[in-house]
């Protein structure tokens, strides 16, 4: 969705943190992330199964942060659960650290 890539870079911007973070509107499946240090999805988890081989990719270190949904066949380093301060909501929050541990 173009108006939310849109949207994402002047939240981004509104932060000053152009210089530490880029919003990308491309194809996640066939985009080289091996330069990406950190990468935050909010994805199904069967698409998040589908990027496990890009995943494999990142350099050692790299960390990977989804919201809300797991990777299938990847245990997860830590997982978090946050309350929103806007309407008191509970969310997950996975995280991974490369090289990938295979359950």
């Amino acid at each position: 969705d173009a108006r939310l890539v849109q949207q994402s870079r002047e939240a981004v911007g509104r932060e000053s943190l152009s210089a530490l973070a880029s919003i990308e509107h491309k194809d996640i499946f066939t985009l080289d992330l091996s330069g990406a240090d950190v990468i935050t999805v909010f994805l199904y988890p069967r698409l998040m199964e589908r990027l496990i081989p890009q995943f494999e990719k990142l350099k050692p270190g790299s960390r990977i942060l989804s919201h809300q949904f797991d990777m299938p066949g990847v245990k997860p380093d830590k997982t978090f659960v946050v309350e929103s301060k806007e309407d008191g909501d509970k969310h997950r929050i996975f995280l991974w650290t490369t090289p990938l541990r295979k359950e």
